[in-house]
């Protein structure tokens, strides 16, 4: 894993599969589910916070977000 925001929608859209799967132990699967999604929570708010610094600082990209990433308008709301 990279760590970027990428390999967390990896992340989560393979649990879905799993939990699609007809032969998951859906009691096993919703416990690892859980705590994707806490964690999942944490790194999309970290993400609203690197999109605002990115905004203040003019900067492209923080690592997690790759810099190839695009700003969309002049950071004003």
């Amino acid at each position: 894993m990279n760590n970027q925001i990428n390999d967390l929608r990896t992340a989560l859209f393979n649990q879905l599969e799993r939990l699609a799967d007809p032969n998951c132990v859906l009691e096993k699967e919703m416990l690892r589910t859980e705590a994707i999604v806490d964690v999942a929570k944490v790194l999309v708010d970290s993400a609203k916070t690197e999109v605002e610094f990115m905004k203040a600082t003019g900067t492209i990209g923080t690592g997690f977000i790759p810099s190839t990433t695009k700003m969309i308008g002049d950071g004003s709301k």
